[in-house]
C-alpha cells in the first residue's frame, strides 16, 4: 500500500514535469475555485451585517420618533393644564390618547427588544414600562376609583402638574438614551464613544454661552 502511494506521487510529479502547462492550469483553476469560495463567504457575512445594521437603524429610528411624539403630547398637556384651571374634563381626549400611546409604546419596546437587544437595553424597556403607570397614577382619583372603574380626577393639584412635568423630563431622557444608542450603531468603537461624550460637553457649553450672550445683550440695552 505504501509503495503504491509512493509510486502514485512519483507518477504525478513526472506527469507535471513533462506537462508544465497542465500543472499551471490546474493550480490556476484551484486558485480561482478557492478564491471564489472565500469571496462568497465574505460577501455573505457583509450582507448579513448590512441587513442587521439596517434593521437596528430603522427600528430604533421609528421608536425614537414614537417616544418623541409621546414626549411632546405629555408636554403640551402639562402646559395646557398649567396655564388653565387644571380641570381635566377639557383635556379628556388628550389624556385618553396619551394613555393608549404610552401602553402601546411599551408593547412595541417588548416586541422590538428581541430583535435589537444590543441597542435597545433592558433599562430602556423598564423605563418605557413606568411611563403609562406614572401617567395613570397622576390622573387617577384614588378615593373614588376601583378596579372596575378607574375614575380620573376632575382637577389636578400643583403637585400633580409637577409630576407631569417630571414625567416629560423622564420621557425626554429615554429618547436621548435611544439617540445615543443609535449613534453608537452608526459610529461604533471606543474612540467614537469618547467623541460622542465630548460632543455632549461641547453642546452644553455652547448652550450656556448662548444664554450668557443673550442675557448680556439684553442687559446692555
Amino acid at each position: 500500500m505504501k509503495e503504491t502511494f509512493i509510486n502514485l506521487l512519483i507518477g504525478i510529479e513526472t506527469f507535471f514535469t513533462e506537462y508544465q502547462f497542465t500543472k499551471d492550469f490546474l493550480i490556476t483553476c484551484l486558485g480561482v475555485i478557492f478564491g471564489g469560495g472565500i469571496t462568497i463567504l465574505i460577501n455573505r457575512g457583509a450582507i448579513r451585517k448590512e441587513a442587521y445594521f439596517k434593521l437596528q437603524y430603522e427600528t430604533l429610528s421609528e421608536l425614537i420618533d414614537e417616544v418623541y411624539q409621546l414626549e411632546k403630547s405629555i408636554e403640551h398637556l402639562e402646559i395646557g393644564l398649567s396655564f388653565g384651571n387644571r380641570e381635566t374634563v377639557t383635556f379628556e381626549d388628550q389624556i385618553t390618547s396619551i394613555e393608549k400611546n404610552a401602553l402601546a409604546l411599551n408593547e412595541v419596546f417588548r416586541e422590538k427588544r428581541n430583535l435589537i437587544h444590543h441597542c435597545l437595553t433592558g433599562v430602556m424597556l423598564e423605563e418605557s414600562a413606568h411611563i403609562p403607570g406614572t401617567f395613570l397614577g397622576i390622573f387617577l382619583d384614588k378615593e373614588k376609583a376601583s378596579l372596575t372603574n378607574l375614575r380620573r380626577k376632575k382637577m389636578l393639584s400643583t403637585e400633580d402638574i409637577e409630576k407631569l412635568r417630571i414625567l416629560t423630563i423622564d420621557v425626554r431622557r429615554l429618547k436621548n438614551q435611544m439617540i445615543d444608542s443609535l449613534e453608537s450603531i452608526i459610529f461604533p468603537g471606543f474612540f467614537s464613544k469618547v467623541i460622542r461624550n465630548l460632543k455632549k460637553i461641547k453642546v452644553v457649553c455652547g448652550n450656556l454661552y448662548g444664554i450668557w450672550k443673550v442675557n448680556r445683550r439684553k442687559s446692555n440695552k
